[in-house]
């Protein structure tokens, strides 16, 4: 059995690109792959809070109150923000509003995968 290590481990934070201007302390929502933006009202894919103010297109520090990033095999077409849950033979695959209950729920990708690629998701 290979062995495994998280991307990013708890209590880290991650470093991505803003899609638009975020305000330092503002909550932000994955907007993209690797990329993200103020959250908006009810956003799903809150992943944590800016830690400093970044224009258009800058690199920003989010805060993820302690959350791992993992990489999964994904079993289906996975987009950038979609919320995901578990598959066959250890996989992941996007989480379905109104038809799967809310506690299948692990985490929100990163960014986006085809199927039988990697995906990055921030585990929740």
């Amino acid at each position: 059995m290979p062995d495994y290590t998280p991307r990013y481990k708890p209590g880290a934070t991650l470093t991505l690109t803003a899609s638009a201007a975020v305000v330092g302390g503002q909550i932000v929502a994955v907007s993209g792959d690797n990329t993200v933006a103020t959250a908006g009202a009810g956003s799903a894919a809150v992943i944590g809070q800016a830690a400093h103010d970044a224009a258009l297109g800058a690199r920003v520090t989010v805060h993820t109150a302690g959350r791992t990033v993992h990489v999964a095999v994904a079993a289906a077409t996975v987009t950038a923000g979609a919320l995901l849950k578990t598959a066959a033979s250890g996989q992941v695959t996007p989480w379905v509003t109104g038809t799967d209950a809310q506690q299948l729920i692990i985490g929100i990708a990163l960014a986006g995968a085809a199927a039988a690629a990697s995906v990055s998701y921030l585990a929740v």
